[in-house]
């Protein structure tokens, strides 16, 4: 068991950065539900302060913990900005709050203006962060808080994962009692964690998943125990089953056809369910979405396919906006290279074509 959770801790390490542990939290903690604490700031470094009171009934807005020595905090500042983007009409307000000192942070927006598209703050002696970070037992950042137009906090975790539910929490179809559910049988499922038995940790997160059968952290905590206990045929029967579950939702579908379609190792490897997967992802979005059709792409070209795969990632550039950042058409315009380099090179490997007989030179029968 101890060699089990050692390997388990090392690979699932990404999984658990940022989340909340209950243990930690604190007693009086902030719950799914319940109203955003006040935001206690010292500096508005950029963009207008926010009254979280004054933005009730017309606001959804994202609370971001963040810092200037943070790694993956600066590799979230882009995707935060197509978010705010995407979103101002709606009236979205995304701020990254940072503990820092004020010049600190002054110097960083400064040095970098043009990937700060949202609101950025100091905070006051931290009041913010315990109120926030503190409160719901966080462990590192970069950390973000969604709350709805109500006051209520709606969802909390790394921000690269918050898409899903920021875009029905705007559109007003988030389901609150579901999230709330969703949160305590969460809560429990990190609870099992120090008890190191897969046995106990796998239904619970199982229990996760039948609530919320697309949640990101219930899926990567699965899906390590699977590895860790070496069973290939039970990780693919489980992901179908959930793919069946995941009809309806285009981002779960997405992420399970490029799970399955590039694993490392091809034993764990479903090309069947990965294409049926991408294709469903690409029909909920009426092939309008990027991300999903250059996962289809990736499938056809793990299938072989490679004509499909340029025809897919070329409909996925079209599908990129003036709100797409540059790093990411220039991501999309080199996988397309790398197609159509594939596509050429199939093309010269053809066997040539039998060499037609001259009927002058063949022998008659005798």
């Amino acid at each position: 068991m101890n060699a089990w959770w050692k390997s388990f801790a090392a690979t699932a390490a990404v999984v658990l950065m940022s989340v909340a542990s209950p243990s930690s939290a604190r007693a009086d903690g902030l719950e799914i539900g319940d109203e955003a604490p006040a935001l206690d700031i010292m500096e508005w470094v950029q963009g207008e302060a926010v009254d979280l009171a004054a933005a009730k009934g017309k606001n959804v807005v994202v609370v971001e913990f963040w810092a200037t020595w943070c790694g993956p905090c600066k590799q979230t500042i882009p995707h935060l900005g197509e978010v705010q983007a995407k979103y101002a009409d709606k009236g979205l307000r995304i701020i990254g709050v940072s503990t820092e000192k004020p010049e600190e942070v002054r110097k960083f927006v400064a040095d970098k203006t043009p990937e700060f598209k949202y609101t950025v703050a100091v905070d006051n002696l931290q009041n913010t962060s315990a109120a926030y970070m503190q409160a719901v037992g966080a462990q590192g950042i970069p950390h973000a808080f969604i709350i709805d137009k109500s006051g209520a906090l709606a969802w909390h975790g790394h921000p690269t994962q918050m898409d899903a539910v920021l875009e029905k929490v705007v559109a007003g179809t988030f389901d609150m009692a579901k999230a709330k559910s969703t949160a305590e049988k969460r809560k429990e499922m990190f609870r099992q964690l120090p008890t190191r038995d897969p046995d106990l940790i796998g239904p619970a997160a199982d229990a996760v998943l039948a609530t919320d059968p697309g949640n990101e952290e219930a899926t990567n905590i699965r899906v390590q125990i699977w590895r860790m206990k070496d069973d290939s045929a039970g990780y693919r029967k489980w992901c179908a089953d959930l793919v069946a579950k995941l009809q309806a939702d285009a981002e779960g579908l997405n992420g399970f056809a490029w799970r399955l379609a590039t694993e490392t190792d091809v034993s764990w490897r479903d090309p069947s369910l990965a294409l049926s997967a991408a294709k469903k992802a690409v029909e909920l979005t009426q092939g309008k979405q990027a991300a999903n059709l250059d996962t289809l792409a990736r499938v056809y070209s793990e299938l072989g396919l490679i004509d499909r795969a340029v025809e897919q990632q070329k409909l996925a550039i079209s599908m990129l906006d003036a709100k797409t950042s540059d790093d990411m058409k220039k991501q999309y315009a080199e996988v397309l290279g790398y197609y159509e380099s594939c596509a050429a090179l199939a093309k010269s490997e053809k066997p040539a074509a039998p060499a037609k007989a001259d009927p002058k030179s063949t022998p008659k029968k005798k």
